[in-house]
């Protein structure tokens, strides 16, 4: 009896002991689905809870059901120390002989006493899609003689993931009956790209023509070849020499009795035609750019267009209508090819239009257009563009030194026809540089301008290069610039982005791109970019271009097909300022820009400050006439004037006024919690290049981009309920004001019977 009790009161605790741990131990997830490729690890993570007070081990056990035939599971375990969770790692292997399908069963985790049956569902995918490659063909010569060797480089991309084995075969065959002259393969592990070097025999008896080459990508699966997963071709023209081209000719042609007479003229026809090759080499030699034009598809001159200079090799003047650059243009080039002084021209004609300018320069290289140009070098190209030396001239603008990436401004100050603004950023680091590009593209969403079909205001960004994570940047930047091309054209801002690379600027940037301008560059990507995109001819052009000379592509112009435009010299000085007179700048912006920003929020709290507004604006417009001496006795009278309004407010304006400032001091506070966050993503940086973790980067991107388009959408609705409130201000002084002058009109009817 007492033998029966225990028993019972043991399996009592069992189930008590089963029960507590059944609600103490929770594992997640009501099924798992996962997807792979036979001979290929799948992996995922699957979260545990322990709610005692101990540590508990978690293990994935084993498969079960008909998805076991086919999948081995590693034995992974995890430790969850008490109260606490984890990710119990999940690592499955398909088997070779597993075909394309969908498989189930049950993954069984356990854990003391508790044993857990998951859902567990296997897609396996089609091992084809692991076998993706490109490849490309292309002979060291377009020529070669019978007997010759021929020497083929074969560039192969893989596509897909891992390490893929083909094998490159190359074939020589007439393109008329299919006749194979020669072939010559090779078997690589492709990790990336390769480009080996495969050479075939030419025999001595191939007719002259042009023949095929034609080059095929195998797949090696487990050893043996698969099918064809890429192909491509190219051409070979297999030439006698001259001599003894001549010789079989007549030899097959002509009757024994001429050979004598067709041999006597063979010097003759032999002088003729070195000096034809020769003169047509002299010819190609001079010749830098080989695309072909057609002149009546591009722009005229009007009204709206500006003068960029010559179509390369011509004299044909080259223009470009202004309102393209609604459509934003991206400049790209080596360092001293010429993209700053290309920009620097479609800035100026802009200007001479009556269009506005702000400028974001990094390098204080835009700061001479104040001054006329008096470069010696510059003025002497002017007769080669039918320019005179009296058009050398400055305009109309200001400079602004950057020191703050926390400067906020707003950008209608800024949209005068006619004028140019600069900000300097030649003393923000790397990390603050990006913060500040960041603040200058919200600032124009805060405007919340007007929408306009025609161009108001022209923004260039130069060095933009500099804002890429390959270039110290951490991104940001670079998000919001994507944005800004997609929505700036709405108002009539146009975005011209200049940098030392163009096939790094992909996505919303490449997609809302019209126009293209790539200066001289030997840049290995870029160039292959444009070897694909146009072709071999173009490609060499960009090698030899001279500096000033830039490919243009605009898809509404040469059938979309890129020219050549040898731009034309500035008419300003193209020298940066010294650091006195952008000191004197800066200082002078500095407290404009205090008076700008108080005057703003006394008018948003409904005070009168008409005249102030007024004798600032006359302080600016002398600033930017470079007259100092007169800006100081503005700015003395001026500043004790605003400072003193304060206390001409009411109790509530002050309250008002009061908290606009604490909203400019929170605004400050983020931005600057920002920078730090990007100087922590920049220290990491180079630790994410090591490890090449290029696709953990690009996602952690892709999450900074759409969180930044969440704060600008709570931006931008804040600015319109700012709006709102101003029109409402406005309407109730525009009552008071008729209000006001009701009562004065009865009040003087009822004095004059009086009088």
């Amino acid at each position: 009896m007492k033998r029966k009790t225990l028993i019972l009161v043991v399996v009592y605790a069992v189930l008590i002991q089963i029960v507590f741990a059944q609600e103490s131990v929770v594992i997640g997830s009501q099924h798992i689905e996962i997807q792979g490729y036979p001979g290929k690890y799948s992996e995922t993570k699957l979260r545990v809870s322990n709610n005692l007070d101990f540590p508990v081990v978690f293990v994935a056990a084993r498969v079960e059901g008909d998805i076991s035939d086919i999948v081995g599971l590693e034995n992974t375990r995890i430790s969850v120390d008490g109260l606490n969770q984890g990710d119990l790692p999940i690592r499955f292997y398909i088997l070779h002989k597993a075909s394309e399908g969908e498989y189930s069963g049950d993954l069984v985790v356990s854990t003391g006493a508790i044993v857990k049956k998951i859902p567990l569902k296997l897609v396996v995918l089609s091992p084809e899609e692991l076998f993706k490659a490109k490849i490309e063909v292309e002979p060291f010569t377009e020529e070669i003689q019978p007997g010759g060797v021929l020497s083929v480089v074969v560039y192969v991309t893989n596509l897909g993931e891992g390490d893929l084995g083909v094998l490159t075969d190359v074939i020589l065959k007439d393109p008329d009956n299919g006749r194979i002259l020669g072939f010559v393969n090779q078997s690589l592990i492709l990790s990336t790209e390769a480009s080996p070097v495969l050479k075939i025999p030419i025999p001595e008896n191939t007719v002259e023509k042009k023949y095929l080459i034609e080059g095929n990508l195998y797949a090696l699966k487990r050893g043996r070849e698969g099918g064809i997963i890429a192909s491509a071709t190219a051409e070979v023209e297999v030439n006698y020499p001259l001599f003894e081209s001549l010789t079989l000719y007549a030899q097959q042609k002509l009757e024994p009795s001429k050979i004598k007479v067709f041999l006597s003229m063979i010097p003759v026809a032999i002088i003729l035609v070195l000096g034809a090759v020769h003169y047509r080499r002299e010819a190609q030699r001079r010749r830098r750019y080989l695309e072909s034009i057609d002149f009546d598809s591009l722009p005229r001159p009007s009204r709206t267009s500006g003068y960029l200079g010559r179509v390369a090799e011509t004299t044909n003047s080259a223009f470009l209508p202004l309102d393209d650059l609604m459509m934003h243009v991206l400049i790209a080039g080596a360092t001293g090819s010429g993209k700053t002084v290309s920009a620097k021209v479609l800035v100026e004609e802009a200007l001479l239009k009556n269009k506005a300018v702000v400028v974001f320069d990094p390098t204080a290289q835009w700061t001479g257009f104040i001054k006329p140009c008096k470069s010696r070098g510059m003025v002497k190209l002017y007769p080669h563009f039918k320019m005179k030396k009296s058009q050398s001239r400055a305009f109309y603008g200001n400079i602004y030194l950057v020191e703050d990436p926390h400067l906020t401004f707003d950008i209608r100050r800024f949209i005068r026809p006619g004028e140019i603004t600069i900000f300097s950023m030649q003393n923000l680091t790397a990390t603050q540089l990006d913060l500040f590009v960041e603040n200058t593209v919200k600032n124009i969403f805060r405007a919340n301008l007007e929408e306009s079909t025609a161009l108001k205001l022209i923004v260039v960004y130069d060095e933009v290069h500099r804002l890429l994570p390959k270039f110290g940047g951490s991104g940001r930047g670079f998000i919001h610039l994507e944005r800004a091309a997609r929505e700036f054209r709405k108002w009539g801002v146009g975005l011209v982005l200049i940098s030392q690379v163009l096939s790094d600027f992909v996505g919303e940037i490449k997609a809302n791109i019209g126009t293209e301008i790539q200066m001289r560059t030997r840049y290995e990507q870029d160039l292959k970019r444009i070897k694909l995109k146009y072709d071999r001819d173009t490609m060499r052009s960009i090698v030899k271009e001279n500096v000033g000379t830039g490919m243009l592509q605009n898809a509404e112009y040469n059938q979309g097909r890129p020219y050549f435009i040898s731009f034309r010299p500035l008419l300003h000085d193209h020298h940066k300022l010294t650091d006195g007179v952008l000191g004197k700048y800066n200082s002078y912006n500095l407290r404009l820009d205090r008076l700008y920003e108080t005057l703003k929020k006394y008018k948003v709290v409904g005070s009168e400050v008409f005249d102030l507004d007024l004798e600032l604006n006359l302080t600016l417009e002398n600033l930017k006439r470079g007259l100092f001496d007169v800006v100081d006795l503005y700015l003395d009278s001026l500043e004790p004037k605003v400072s003193g309004n304060y206390y001409n407010l009411t109790e509530k304006q002050q309250k008002e006024f009061e908290k606009l400032k604490l909203k400019d001091k929170k605004f400050i506070k983020r931005s600057k919690d920002i920078e730090a966050k990007i100087e922590r993503e920049v220290e990491s940086l180079p630790l994410l290049k090591k490890s090449k973790k290029d696709g953990y980067w690009k996602e952690k991107l892709e999450k900074e981009r759409a969180r930044i388009e969440k704060e600008l959408e709570a931006e931008r609705k804040e600015m319109e309920m700012v709006v709102k409130r101003l029109n409402r201000i406005k309407s109730i002084v525009k009552d008071k004001e008729e209000l006001k002058s009701r009562l004065d009109s009865i009040r003087e009817g009822v004095e004059s019977p009086k009088k």
